[in-house]
């Protein structure tokens, strides 16, 4: 209490002491003897300048898209007549003169596969003729119209570009071909429970050899399963009891 008035109506100085011990001074080793205490000039360390990531090529750039050459004819007849002599010009060489990206938007086929069906000539006006018919390979999903390549590409756009399937939809509308979102949604079903099955129980052999795993899961049931209520049912039968929070001072 004592120290607490003295701080409070005592005449106070930046050069006073502290009066309490093991308390430091901010002013101490300032000055020494009445003269300025020299300061030591820190080391100063030299920045490596940071050097600017080389700009890429034209040909470096899309070295990896194939390219294709196309042959430009904007010079007419008149043109190519020589100013001197009057005479018709002949081509003797051709160059680059500049090369630009081009952007294909994305089609649709449809794809109609023909079966061949085989009979024997021999025996075709007998009471037995022979037929052998060319099944061909099998479809993706029985009875569906999807492709490799199409459930690809909604599945890269679903779960790669994170594009739901209702704006796919749209895009196949814009396309002519009316794909419905349910559909989609049953393919992607369907391709994960007989396509890559074997690849999750793959990888979840893997995981169950860590010794530690870290998980985003939540333990409270949410969904109407048999032999458990759902989350509604738990907040309605328990009683909540409201925490009150208090300020703190």
């Amino acid at each position: 209490m004592a120290w607490f008035r003295r701080k409070l109506f005592q005449s106070s100085s930046e050069h006073g002491k502290s009066g309490v011990e093991g308390q430091l001074n901010l002013f101490d080793g300032i000055e020494k003897d009445g003269k300025p205490v020299e300061l030591i000039e820190p080391e100063i360390v030299p920045q490596k300048k940071k050097s600017r990531k080389k700009k890429p090529t034209l040909k470096e750039q899309f070295k990896d898209i194939p390219t294709r050459q196309v042959t430009v004819d904007t010079l007419s007849e008149k043109d190519t007549v020589c100013p001197l002599c009057g005479t018709q010009m002949v081509p003797i060489g051709t160059e680059v003169i500049h090369s630009g990206i081009v952007y294909t938007p994305p089609k649709l086929e449809r794809v109609e596969y023909v079966a061949t069906t085989y009979g024997c000539p021999e025996c075709r006006d007998t009471e037995e003729p022979q037929f052998i018919k060319d099944n061909g390979k099998p479809a993706l999903m029985a009875g569906s119209y999807i492709s490799e390549s199409l459930l690809a590409y909604i599945l890269y756009r679903k779960y790669a570009l994170y594009v739901p399937l209702y704006r796919q939809e749209q895009d196949f509308l814009q396309l002519g071909a009316l794909i419905g979102r349910t559909s989609m949604a049953k393919w992607a079903i369907i391709a994960g429970q007989e396509y890559m099955q074997r690849l999750y129980d793959y990888l979840h052999r893997e995981l169950l050899r860590r010794r530690f795993l870290m998980m985003d899961e939540t333990p409270v049931q949410v969904l109407k399963e048999d032999g458990r209520c759902s989350l509604s049912n738990n907040l309605s039968e328990n009683s909540i009891r409201p925490v009150t929070v208090g300020r703190r001072n």
